[in-house]
């Protein structure tokens, strides 16, 4: 039979109030004066670092053996970057 790992309790409570930060964040720097350009490549970036949050702890990847990181990397990196080339018109 197999044997049931037990984890750690998860950290609930701590990745609402990082996704919250990074939201407010997110929110805050569009009222600023950065370049179109830099801000969509850090609006980008701060919502890659969600989406790996929330990959990690609300879809349990990161209790799973396999690394996830590698994971998300490989297959949302490359529409990440690519993402912006559909503004580049309009930022260009």
């Amino acid at each position: 039979m197999e044997e049931h790992k037990e984890h750690k309790k998860k950290p609930y409570e701590l990745v609402l109030l990082v996704l919250g930060v990074l939201t407010i964040i997110e929110v805050s720097i569009t009222y600023t004066s950065i370049p179109e350009r830099i801000l969509l490549w850090i609006l980008i970036a701060i919502a890659f670092a969600k989406a790996n949050v929330v990959i990690a702890f609300y879809m349990h990847v990161k209790y799973e053996p396999k690394p996830w990181l590698l994971y998300t990397l490989v297959f949302v990196l490359p529409f990440a970057l690519a993402f912006p080339m559909a503004f580049f018109p309009a930022i260009g």
